[in-house]
């Protein structure tokens, strides 16, 4: 196990440097989709991207515009790259490939962290990294460390500032109020920046890990993965994860992810209380905050309101991506893969306020959004598609579906899974998580 790297203070002054609104910025006039693509050809660093900007290092010649118009695109690129390794691994899951679907995890959650960096200005970029000041010129983070290296330092460095917990606090939307106005009324504030922080640790903890554990890097990677026995595989255990898992993703609440941020809030108030002294029950404080808040709904609503975010309600998900299995546990790939969807939650987040912010209309993405559902098999060529949210009816049948067949299902196997003509299918339908992608960053 390697020692992990610590940022020096020249890169920490680097990284202070970064712009959130300079990407907004810098998105809002580059992009190129007017021409169906989201980088112009022009661009310097399109194509060689690393190779070209190690050349214009030693040239001492790096094109802030072009490297920042690279940068600010890439953000929601590594978020739909994410989502598409997610969607490989769960498929990998569904064929009973457990070492391949934690390889493929991993990287779900790498580029959910490249992603949520790129959005606040910081490019993580091979081996030489850069970040987007205020002025929009480009600053490299010195020392040349690959990607793995330096991923979890500059994202834990990231996830300590302020910019984190307010980035969070205006993304996660539960019953359409931001998170951060949530805790403001619950008079937990300042509590909330350390909720954040905690939260971020919790779903990076893979890169963290594999960042100094290249043994364990190596051993998912390179190493043959049946040379020992493995414990054998429940395959009720893969479809009940993935379908609570579609359950937290429907687009249909009042935002694109109302429900998993209904839980996110549920959570985070119940540790804000903790730490507030003041005699007040939880109860009481969630009755007085829900009638601060929701003064015009009718009681009805309040009452339902009430009654979740009172309750102790948990999803196999949060649960997961909070456990901390060793490699070789069978449920160690739902953890990992728990933690790797939650990230991309907030990389989507972070990523659809971008676009919101360029003001951007929707047709404008028409393009990206039906070429990679056509590529992806997701989307019929012959009917057409006229919003990504349509998308979430074939999943919502899979889920019903799926749920019936553990209930029917004699001696469930990953063979039946595939074999089985009715049902096959819906496993398919499941697997394809760049939905989410597709209608999280359109709003």
């Amino acid at each position: 196990m390697s020692p992990m790297l610590s940022l020096s203070p020249m890169q920490i002054n680097a990284i202070n440097k970064a712009s959130r609104k300079a990407v907004s910025d810098i998105f809002q006039k580059t992009n190129d989709l007017k021409n169906g693509r989201w980088l112009s050809l022009a661009n310097s660093y399109m194509i060689d991207t690393t190779n070209q900007i190690q050349r214009d290092i030693k040239a001492n010649s790096v094109n802030d515009a072009d490297l920042g118009s690279y940068i600010s695109v890439s953000a929601p690129l590594h978020c739909v790259d994410g989502w598409t390794y997610l969607s490989r691994a769960v498929n990998s899951l569904f064929q009973g490939d457990f070492n391949t679907a934690r390889h493929l995890g991993y990287y779900a959650e790498l580029r959910a962290a490249i992603s949520i960096l790129a959005t606040e200005g910081i490019g993580i970029l091979g081996q030489d990294h850069f970040v987007i000041d205020d002025k929009e010129k480009c600053w490299q983070v010195h020392g040349r460390n690959g990607t793995h290296k330096i991923i979890w330092p500059v994202f834990e460095y990231w996830a300590q500032q302020p910019c984190a917990a307010k980035l969070l606090g205006s993304i996660i939307t539960p019953y359409g109020i931001n998170l951060g106005d949530w805790h403001s009324v619950f008079s937990s504030g300042s509590t909330f920046p350390a909720i954040a922080n905690m939260w971020l640790r919790c779903w990076g903890l893979d890169l963290q890990q594999l960042n100094t554990d290249h043994e364990t890097r190596n051993e998912v990677s390179y190493r043959p993965f049946r040379i020992l026995s493995t414990p054998p595989i429940i395959p009720i255990e893969i479809s009940t994860f993935i379908r609570e898992f579609w359950k937290l993703f429907s687009p249909s609440g009042i935002s694109k992810f109302d429900e998993i941020d209904r839980y996110l809030l549920n959570k985070s108030l119940q540790v804000a209380h903790s730490a507030l002294k003041d005699g007040r029950t939880y109860e009481e404080r969630i009755g007085s905050v829900i009638s601060a808040i929701f003064r015009d709904k009718e009681e009805s609503v309040l009452q339902s309101y009430n009654q979740f975010l009172s309750s102790n309600k948990n999803t196999l998900v949060l649960l997961e991506a909070n456990s901390t299995d060793a490699s070789n546990h069978p449920r160690q790939v739902y953890q990992l893969l728990s933690r790797a969807c939650l990230l991309l939650r907030i990389a989507t987040g972070a990523n659809a306020d971008l676009i919101l912010s360029a003001g951007i209309s929707n047709s404008g993405f028409d393009f990206w959004w039906k070429k990679l559902g056509l590529d992806a098999g997701i989307l019929d060529p012959d009917n057409e598609t006229t919003s990504p949210d349509e998308l979430w009816s074939d999943i919502e049948t899979s889920i019903t579906e799926v749920g019936l067949w553990e209930t029917i299902v004699r001696d469930p196997s990953i063979y039946k899974m595939h074999t089985d003509n009715h049902n096959a299918k819906y496993f398919w339908t499941l697997s394809g998580t760049e939905r989410i992608a597709m209608w999280g960053l359109i709003r």
